[in-house]
């Protein structure tokens, strides 16, 4: 110890890690304040992610209904009794079902036909013809097809299971 000096050796390495802790902490409150900037630049840019999407998937909307007017205008008006459409964003289809129903010499019938609007292929079609004195639950449809997303063509049994099948398409 140097005569004179009242700092020892424990005082020096006392003040040398308050310096140490002082300068940690102003690092720290730094960090904390570019922690920060980065959070709402990436809400930032989160939000204008989602509007460019929701606009963009709007815009692919509207183009799906414009398409589907001109895929469906193809038909004869008296006989589309419904349809819908529905740009669908995992699959980037845009897909229309048409419902039918026709009256013909004392029978019903009726199709639904799940069609892509801008490829003009088929997905799905369901056909029933109900005959006299029976019950429709007593009719198989005549046709009742859905192809799937993975490209299997499945069997359906009634306008329930049609719809229920073709419910991944138009949602």
């Amino acid at each position: 110890m140097v005569k004179g000096s009242s700092i020892t050796m424990d005082n020096r390495a006392v003040i040398l890690l308050a310096i140490a802790a002082g300068i940690l902490g102003v690092c720290a409150g730094w960090q904390t304040v570019i922690l920060y900037q980065q959070r709402r630049q990436v809400r930032e840019l989160t939000a204008r992610l989602e509007s460019a999407s929701n606009t963009a998937r709007l815009d692919l909307q509207a183009k799906c209904a414009k398409q589907a007017r001109e895929f469906l205008s193809q038909f004869d008006n008296r006989d589309v009794v419904e349809t819908r459409n529905h740009y669908n964003a995992g699959l980037n289809k845009c897909f229309v079902e048409t419902r039918t129903v026709s009256f013909a010499f004392g029978s019903r019938s009726e199709s639904k036909v799940l069609t892509d609007a801008f490829e003009g292929k088929d997905y799905g079609s369901y056909i029933f013809v109900a005959k006299p004195h029976e019950a429709d639950w007593q009719v198989s449809p005549a046709e009742c097809k859905v192809t799937l997303p993975s490209g299997e063509e499945t069997t359906c049994h009634s306008s329930d299971e049609f719809d229920a099948l073709i419910k991944q398409y138009m949602q």
